[in-house]
């Protein structure tokens, strides 16, 4: 009998192994190729860009010398040279600023707009190409109902950038693009198989040569860990590997079509002037040349040589025959004879740094989506193994009635499940909101963007609190069920919702479910009958809450890219239903209440101001949880803002956050079990505390980008094991048990919202004396934990002389 239920557990092995494979690589292919899709994209977009940028550079010329833009002759054939040049082009048009079509490749238009929807779309990042230092402008490009719209403004340059007068907008299929990428696609799906089927075959050699299971019937937990990440993490990183080299040779592919293009237009343009018998010893081409290189940033350098290899004028920076490499390759082409006799070679040379910065972007753009794989492949054989555990318990069982599996461990996927789905909106809802925005009340367009999240975390501050009242009488279990019930009401109607007053009290319905659910998971572990199992407890959902929104963010940046904002929220609806389904299948019942509170049922009950004003609550929320939960928002709101003034991008600013959240995912068991081994939860209250104040007196010391981001990672350190210490400190406190444990953390809740609120006030405050304003914040942070440990030492001693007093 024992050995057909081994049997059927090696099955249940192998198929766990299957399903990691098909949940793993399907969420690294996924990304990896929305994310090479994405990139490849806009290399291609940039492409159309250099060559519009001549047609922009000709009516520039012209309205520099004061031809009128919307009285220009000649626009006309312009534009249809410029049609006439590719088939891929649907339209070539002139957009005024206010969305007003003047000119299209047929000629002069009139009363014809583009769509309020382009308009949205394109004026933030219209306005951030006119701020682009040394007076550069880009392009701006939106997709709207199957077609590109790709805007290059143009200026009038005799009044710099103040000067933006309209767009040349190119209009062309979403097919143009797809048709040059989906080659590519099919061969990242073609790997995607290839090592997926490696991987089952490497993943089932290690399940049959491999004691998975020990002779006491136990799973060799470290070894089918370390199992599973090896064989999945290497296939993940031979894919990453992949994707890089195949986008390395596209994108070099598309900057040298880029310097082509670009040579063909010097060419044409040089070769007309001489045609009209200037000699190419009298041609100024310096500025021009200069011009050309601002606007194509592939080119370094542009020359006119003889045959002789005289210099007639150059631009950019000299480049040495022995630097011409795969990576800075010269385009060169023959001119025609001038006048006097005369020939001339052209020579464009491709930009070796500039592809290097661009290919090092891309390095770290698989990086981060390597990362983003691996927190879901740790997740899901985490889930895998506390399954096949749970699965040797049941034969175990019928042994010895012995279980090896605790109800802490579920608490991981139940939050990352929960939370990987809640905040998968995290990165479009003011994008969305953006596009259902009306005005409202006579707010600003500002603040109006940012009411769906200001209702979210209001709705969630006073369902903390209101979940607290209904726990202490009801029971967790009943609130989670009735927090996922609205969440997922408030998530429908967000997915259905056309008017940004309806998205705006749908996302205060979906916040205070997740608020009612957030509370009713925290009540449910702080029910665990000893301090280890509650430590272990809130070890768990923090590491699954913050893993589920590094992982959700990315994800749901992914899919809204794909399928659109609206439906993004049908994907995280589906993932409210799971979190219930695995609730009420793995979570076998809320544990026993009498155990829990018939110590705190001799209590006698207070008052919500009792509880507020108790000597021990006000220090613990003055002195702990406003300073510490005010440093945390160096994270959220200094760091962006330093960040952006030291050159740093978006991109590596999400880096910081991320690597944030990994210190709080996976060193969060490590230092919660040492610090609840070795440490009272006050003193490990204060060790978190200490390490902020140190990672915030060294940064007023080093203020750069390297100790800035020093004080994130250092940031994620102290919550990995600080937030558990804070919990485990706080419901031991005698007014929270009379008070009542869940409307006390309720309260708490609330307390850190009020120190996220007052966080970037005070930081922007403080950023008047620069770098030294953080330190002012540190050594504040540092009084602050100085009274909590004198207050705390005297309260002690005090209690020990009681004590003492009794005994005689």
């Amino acid at each position: 009998m024992i050995n057909v239920k081994s049997k059927r557990v090696n099955i249940l092995f192998l198929l766990s192994a299957i399903l990691l494979i098909v949940i793993v690589l399907g969420f690294t292919g996924g990304i990896n190729i929305a994310s090479f899709h994405k990139n490849y994209s806009n290399s291609l977009i940039s492409s159309y860009a250099v060559s519009g940028k001549e047609t922009v550079r000709k009516i520039e010329y012209a309205v520099k010398y004061g031809k009128p833009l919307d009285v220009f002759y000649g626009m006309e054939d312009l534009l249809a040279e410029k049609f006439n040049e590719s088939s891929d082009l649907g339209e070539v048009q002139v957009v005024l600023p206010n969305g007003k079509i003047i000119y299209d490749h047929s000629g002069s238009v009139e009363d014809k707009q583009i769509s309020s929807e382009i308009r949205k779309k394109i004026s933030q990042e219209m306005r951030n190409q006119l701020s682009l230092p040394n007076g550069e402008t880009g392009y701006a490009s939106v997709l709207h109902q199957g077609e590109y719209h790709l805007f290059i403004p143009i200026m009038d340059t005799q009044n710099n950038r103040a000067g933006w007068i309209g767009s040349v907008d190119l209009v062309f299929d979403k097919e143009v693009i797809n048709k040059q990428t989906n080659k590519y696609m099919t061969q990242l799906g073609y790997y995607l198989v290839v090592l997926a089927l490696i991987a089952l075959f490497l993943l089932t050699i290690f399940i049959s040569k491999f004691s998975i299971v020990k002779n006491n019937k136990e799973i060799n937990t470290k070894l089918l860990m370390g199992g599973f990440i090896i064989i999945l993490g290497t296939v993940q990183a031979i894919y990453g590997y992949i994707n890089y080299n195949m986008f390395k040779e596209a994108y070099i592919d598309i900057a040298k079509e880029n310097v082509a293009i670009t040579s063909k237009m010097i060419e044409k343009d040089i070769n007309y002037v001489v045609s009209e018998g200037v000699p190419y010893g009298k041609l100024n081409l310096d500025d021009y040349l200069k011009e050309v290189i601002t606007e194509v940033p592939e080119v370094e350098t542009i020359s006119l040589t003889n045959k002789d290899g005289k210099v007639f004028t150059s631009a950019g920076d000299d480049i040495g025959e022995n630097e011409i490499s795969e990576s800075n390759l010269s385009y060169s082409t023959s001119l025609i004879q001038d006048a006097q006799g005369v020939k001339s070679k052209l020579t464009v040379n491709l930009s070796n740094s500039y592809l290097d910065s661009k290919l090092k972007v891309i390095v770290y753009d698989v990086l981060t989506v390597m990362v983003m794989s691996l927190i879901i492949m740790v997740e899901s054989t985490y889930f895998s193994l506390i399954f096949l555990r749970r699965q040797l318990d049941h034969e175990k069982e019928e042994v010895n009635n012995k279980s090896t599996t605790s109800e802490a461990e579920m608490i991981r996927p139940l939050t990352f499940t929960l939370f990987f789905g809640f905040f998968m909106s995290g990165s479009f809802i003011p994008l969305l909101m953006q596009e259902l925005y009306r005005p409202i009340l006579g707010l600003s367009e500002n603040v109006i963007l940012g009411l769906p999240i200001s209702m979210e975390m209001f709705m969630g501050a006073i369902a903390a609190v209101l979940a607290g009242y209904v726990i202490d009488r009801r029971g967790w279990r009943m609130v989670f069920f009735v927090g996922l019930a609205v969440a997922a009401l408030g998530t429908l109607l967000s997915g259905l919702a056309s008017d940004a007053i309806a998205f705006i009290i749908a996302r205060g319905i979906t916040g205070a479910g997740y608020g009612f659910a957030l509370i009713s998971i925290r009540s449910y572990v702080n029910s665990f009958p000893s301090e280890e199992e509650q430590t272990k407890g809130f070890t768990a959902m923090f590491s699954g809450l913050y893993a589920g929104v590094i992982a959700g963010v990315v994800v749901g940046a992914m899919l809204a890219d794909r399928i659109g904002f609206s439906q993004v929220f049908y994907v995280i609806l589906a993932f409210i239903i799971l979190a219930a389904i695995f609730n009420l299948v793995f979570i076998k019942g809320a544990v026993s209440k009498e155990n829990k509170q018939g110590e705190l049922s001799a209590l006698p009950k207070i008052s919500v101001l009792e509880f507020l004003f108790d000597g021990k609550v006000l220090v613990f929320f003055l002195t702990i949880v406003i300073p510490l939960t005010i440093s945390s928002m160096f994270l959220d709101y200094y760091f962006p803002i330093f960040a952006s003034d030291m050159g740093a991008s978006v991109s590596n600013v999400g880096r910081a956050f991320m690597f944030n959240g990994l210190c709080i995912v996976y060193l969060g068991p490590l230092l919660s079990k040492y610090a609840g081994k070795y440490f009272k939860s006050e003193t490990a209250v204060i060790v978190s505390g200490l390490i902020i104040v140190a990672s915030f007196l060294l940064f007023a010391l080093y203020g750069s980008m390297l100790t800035a981001f020093l004080v994130v990672i250092m940031l994620g350190v102290s919550e990995s094991f600080g937030l558990m210490a804070q919990n485990n400190y706080f419901i031991k406190l005698q007014a929270t048990g009379a008070f009542g444990v869940g409307k006390s953390l309720g309260y708490y809740d609330n307390v850190r919202k009020l120190g996220q609120m007052l966080g970037p006030v005070l930081f922007g405050s403080v950023m008047v004396l620069g770098i030294k304003g953080i330190g002012m914040i540190g050594v504040i942070s540092l009084v602050a934990l100085l009274i909590f440990w004198f207050v705390n030492r005297t309260n002690n001693e005090a209690n020990r002389q009681q004590q003492r007093g009794v005994g005689v």
